[in-house]
């Protein structure tokens, strides 16, 4: 038996080819700008942590990537500074110089990025290959009416794609807050047609012919390239996860790898944001949107957990039921599963637990609960199991 789950694991932990993949998407998580024209520094700070570039500020880096480029130097804080870098060549300048300076104030080693610079949009062949390979895109768009002081640009990140439904779809990384109270009279311009499910992150996913048309994509830069010794390892472009053959073997293999913090289960990219540092999964329950690995830190154990979508509450209700059942089908001898339906409320969301489970003796917790976000009506869904749980007071 132990045999077989060791090979069951590793089977589930082969990588996905990018050539059998219909949809890549790189393990990029968006931010939002810190000021209303700082689009070009969200982007920057998105791509530099991509390629471990470290931080000039130790809080805030969009901050030390101000700071670094030498501008409102006489205001004493940066966050004051609403100064725009300008246009796609800044931004080009930016990608080139930055990581130098930052390295000469870091113990990691020197890195630096290099970028082509193109006019225009990429072609659908041309951004499948960049995902494929591993590589962001950043764009400059001008979407009608957007214009903040007096600038009618601002700059997003093109993470990833998919073309299952036969149109190429981009998931487009866009720092902008167009959510925010301040910028209501700013049309959302991802909208219609965008992922309305889940909270805004930040992160859309919009058909290719709508981003370089309605975004209206102007230049671009790509080909992006990482030298030094500290520079992630191209085999750390990966595809999503492998979802396996039935629930049973997904949950094994997940339960499995939980002593060991889910280590078996990383790979490819490290992220690190304000929730902690993460991985993509080798493996993935069915119909979930993105599985991931979360790094246990100080107050929190390590988590793998799965996320799902849904534009209402109904449309979860209805996915929620039947993913219980699919949970206590597939839980293993000596797992004692409960159905709940408790909710805890805050000012931004609703939370309600839908199932929980535990084995006596381990220290270990699988979990499936809701996330109502009250201003647009957006659900998501996380399954999750955590090990070593946390220990409260």
């Amino acid at each position: 038996m132990a045999a077989f789950m060791v090979w069951l694991l590793l089977a589930l932990s082969a990588p996905v080819g990018s050539a059998m993949a219909t949809g890549v998407t790189l393990h990029i998580p968006p931010v939002f700008q810190e000021r209303p024209s700082w689009s070009w520094a969200a982007v920057g700070e998105m791509v530099f942590k991509y390629y471990y570039v470290p931080a000039v500020h130790r809080i805030d880096y969009q901050c030390g990537i101000v700071q670094e480029q030498k501008l409102c130097m006489g205001t004493p804080n940066c966050t004051d500074c609403d100064l725009p870098a300008g246009d796609a060549t800044s931004m080009f300048r930016l990608l080139e110089q930055y990581p130098g300076m930052a390295s000469k104030s870091s113990k990691a080693g020197p890195i630096a990025l290099t970028a082509q610079l193109k006019g225009g949009s990429l072609s659908e062949a041309e951004v499948k290959k960049e995902i494929d390979e591993g590589r962001p895109i950043i764009a400059e768009v001008a979407p009608s009416g957007f214009k903040i002081n007096g600038i009618s640009h601002h700059m997003a990140l093109i993470v990833g794609y998919n073309d299952s439904s036969g149109n190429l779809m981009l998931t487009v990384n866009d720092p902008f807050p167009f959510e925010d109270d301040r910028f209501l009279w700013i049309a959302n311009p991802y909208q219609p047609n965008m992922d309305m499910s889940g909270e805004n992150t930040g992160q859309y996913e919009i058909s290719f012919e709508r981003f370089r048309s309605k975004i209206k994509w102007k230049q671009t830069m790509y080909r992006i390239s990482c030298t030094g010794h500290d520079c992630p390892s191209d085999s750390h472009q990966v595809a999503d996860g492998a979802v396996a053959k039935d629930d049973s073997e997904a949950l094994q293999a997940v339960l499995m790898a939980s002593s060991g913090e889910f280590k078996a289960l990383r790979t490819g990219h490290k992220a690190v944001d304000g929730t902690g540092t993460t991985w993509r999964s080798t493996v993935s329950f069915a119909d979930a949107k993105q599985c991931l690995v979360r790094d246990k830190d100080d107050s929190d154990g390590a988590r793998w957990s799965c996320l799902f979508k849904f534009s209402d509450r109904s449309e979860a209700d209805n996915a929620a039921e039947d993913i219980v059942k699919r949970l206590h089908k597939s839980l293993p001898n000596g797992w004692v599963g409960t159905d709940l339906n408790v909710d805890s409320d805050s000012e931004l969301y609703t939370k309600t637990d839908k199932f929980s489970a535990t084995k006596p003796g381990t220290d270990t917790a699988i979990s499936l609960y809701f996330i109502d976000v009250k201003k647009s009506g957006r659900v998501s869904m996380y399954l999750s199991v955590q090990s070593p749980l946390p220990i409260h007071p």
